[in-house]
């Protein structure tokens, strides 16, 4: 009986066929099928791409962002996409911790949170308004 329970733990994305892995595609594919889309509906973009037709409908929603970009058109997300910090000013955060450990002095939970209690005092009080009674 452990030997079924371990092997069905030992299932990955890859030993799956029917999981679908998310796509991710390149800004210069995205302004391709931009250009095409001025000659072409928005199903037949995506028929000719290989991607579905709900990416070609949001690259559309979103032309003047990707025609605007100046950066690397190899990467996949326009500035911006992905969860937003939870810290403020998370940089300077880093560098207190890196010129910290650089004097070669202790760096503690407790340091943190009292730089961010003599730096970002608004912020963390509302933090704690923010959390559940009783969760820390």
């Amino acid at each position: 009986m452990a030997e079924s329970m371990s092997s069905s733990t030992d299932d990955t994305d890859a030993d799956r066929p029917d999981v679908d892995r998310r796509h991710s595609y390149p800004i210069s594919l995205k302004l391709r099928a931009l250009e095409m889309l001025k000659v072409m509906s928005q199903r037949k973009v995506a028929a000719e791409l290989c991607v579905p037709q709900s990416c070609v409908r949001n690259w559309d929603r979103v032309a003047n962002k990707l025609h605007n970009y100046k950066g690397n058109k190899k990467t996949s997300n326009l500035p911006g996409a992905g969860r937003p910090t939870i810290l403020p000013e998370p940089t300077a955060l880093l560098s207190f911790m890196q010129d910290r450990r650089a004097k070669e002095r202790a760096l503690t939970c407790t340091h943190m949170i009292n730089y961010l209690k003599k730096n970002h005092q608004c912020w963390l009080m509302e933090y704690i308004a923010r959390q559940k009674p009783g969760s820390g």
